[in-house]
């Protein structure tokens, strides 16, 4: 009867071995996959901003305005974050509307530059992930790129907002308007 007992204690350690084993493996698979899905709808927001901007090439506006204070002023009861509008050497403000992204609220802002729209979208950065794009640092910056739908884009992130230009220009262009927009204290 000891014996069957002992030999009953060592089967309910190899099951929990098991299991513990099983678990570990679960744990192991679970994280990465977990990543890599975070990761996708990250790069999905980012593509969905290029779509995006290919629909409104007119820089068709809610508010069609080339004062920065205005177009903020108009955001405050538009978003739950300060919408920020930087200034940038040979462009010029259009206006701005709002707009959703993969079901997520974003300002978008409109700019023209060498006859070229560019759109500046910023929302809330809670669950994005800027490493599904490659990553440069200019002038001390850090700055996110990546291109999508033909369209090439810059971001980067600052007080909890993350700011995506997007446009048909020239890479180099994006990223130095990226950051001046940051220099300009975002």
């Amino acid at each position: 009867m000891i014996e069957r007992h002992e030999m009953a204690g060592s089967g309910n350690l190899m099951t929990r071995r098991r299991a513990a084993f099983v678990a570990a493996g679960l744990a192991l698979t679970a994280a990465p996959a977990a990543w890599l899905v975070y990761k996708n709808r990250s790069a999905g927001i980012f593509r969905e901003a290029c779509l995006d901007h290919g629909k409104y090439l007119n820089a068709e506006s809610q508010i069609p305005s080339s004062n920065p204070t205005v177009i903020e002023s108009w955001f405050r009861s538009q978003t739950d974050y300060a919408v920020r509008i930087p200034s940038f050497e040979s462009a010029e403000l259009l206006g701005a509307r709002l707009c959703f992204l993969k079901q997520r609220k974003a300002a978008l802002v409109f700019y023209r530059k060498r006859g070229r729209t560019v759109s500046l979208f910023q929302m809330d950065a809670s669950g994005i992930n800027l490493r599904s794009l490659n990553h440069e640092v200019i002038d001390g910056h850090s700055i996110w790129r990546g291109s999508f739908a033909g369209y090439g884009l810059a971001a980067f992130e600052d007080r909890s907002v993350v700011y995506v230009l997007v446009s048909d220009l020239r890479e180099s262009e994006l990223l130095e308007m990226a950051s001046a927009a940051q220099s300009q204290g975002f």
